[in-house]
């Protein structure tokens, strides 16, 4: 494998068979094995899902994962609760065992 296309095509293929995986957000971008993912991912666990899926592509010598993290309101995932795999919730609704402090 070497082309450009038949490497794109290949890592779109191997994130679309990860049934773990939703990356119908994810646009793939190669140029000279260097791959660049795109677009949106629904948790944090998932954008190092599709960085890894796209890792494990023969011809890949670099993965540029830009694919941003959204959570179940449409926002941005990102910080330490990101990075623990969960977004943000709303100060209304509490997490399994913890009261709300106001």
């Amino acid at each position: 494998m070497g082309k450009n296309k038949d490497i794109r095509d290949a890592v779109e293929a191997e994130l679309a068979f990860d049934p773990l995986l939703d990356a119908t957000g994810i646009t793939v971008k190669n140029l000279n094995g260097d791959v660049a993912l795109n677009g949106t991912v629904p948790s944090y666990p998932q954008y190092l899902k599709a960085a890894a899926a796209a890792q494990r592509i023969a011809g890949v010598k670099n993965v540029y994962n830009h694919a941003l993290p959204i959570g179940r309101r449409g926002e941005p995932c990102g910080g330490p609760a990101g990075i623990r795999g969960r977004c943000p919730v709303s100060r209304d609704r509490p997490r399994q065992g913890r009261p709300i402090l106001r």
